[in-house]
């Protein structure tokens, strides 16, 4: 998606430079607009924070550590962030639920897999 599109969506794209813990607080503040858009059937919203989780997902600052598992995990997210988009483009709510549901423990098992990894080497 170019610029001008997330512009006209309404949603600026990400600070590449932006360090993983910002990005993580932009994911949390983009997933709490996405329930709440759902939560309230405004579809509009739930598109438009379901595409700049897509988007946030993609850059560097997302990348919290370099191993495959988190490359998965990564893909998963970026995979139901998609699905929940494309739900609320068809104001599918029974879809968008199960959608944001998946991302959500994507996002827990991710975190978990994480601490794990960072306890392990702290060792």
């Amino acid at each position: 998606m170019g610029a001008v599109a997330c512009l006209a969506l309404g949603f600026a794209l990400p600070d590449f430079k932006a360090t993983t813990k910002e990005a993580m607080k932009r994911k949390l503040g983009h997933s709490q607009k996405a329930l709440e858009g759902m939560a309230m059937e405004r579809f509009d919203a739930l598109e438009r924070n379901a595409a700049a989780l897509v988007k946030l997902s993609q850059t560097e600052a997302w990348r919290a550590i370099e191993t495959d598992e988190y490359r998965l995990f990564s893909e998963e997210f970026r995979r139901h962030a998609a699905a929940l988009q494309k739900a609320a483009g068809k104001k599918n709510i029974d879809a968008a639920s199960l959608a944001y549901v998946q991302m959500t423990l994507t996002c827990v098992n991710c975190h978990k897999y994480v601490r794990n990894k960072q306890r392990v080497a702290a060792l």
